[in-house]
């Protein structure tokens, strides 16, 4: 599906990695340091927490306006 609109967004034209912004590929690279665990660089990156973030968005509205998926059985405990 997203590749779907992403073809239509952009006429049928391949995007190479030159034609993304400077700004949002260093975002993307970039991340929350944690510290370090065994000489490693631990970091949460920033597109993770912008995903949590979209999801806990979504989660709050569904919460707020009451919609509950439908129960994955039916069994009576």
């Amino acid at each position: 599906m997203f590749s779907g609109a992403a073809f239509v967004v952009s006429g049928g034209k391949t995007i190479s990695g030159r034609a993304i912004p400077e700004d949002f590929s260093q975002f993307a690279r970039g991340g929350i340091p944690l510290g370090d665990w065994g000489g490693v660089a631990v970091s949460i990156p920033n597109l993770t927490l912008l995903a949590l973030g979209i999801v806990v968005l979504v989660w709050v509205l569904l919460e707020a306006n009451h919609v509950r998926p439908p129960p994955l059985c039916h069994w009576r405990q």
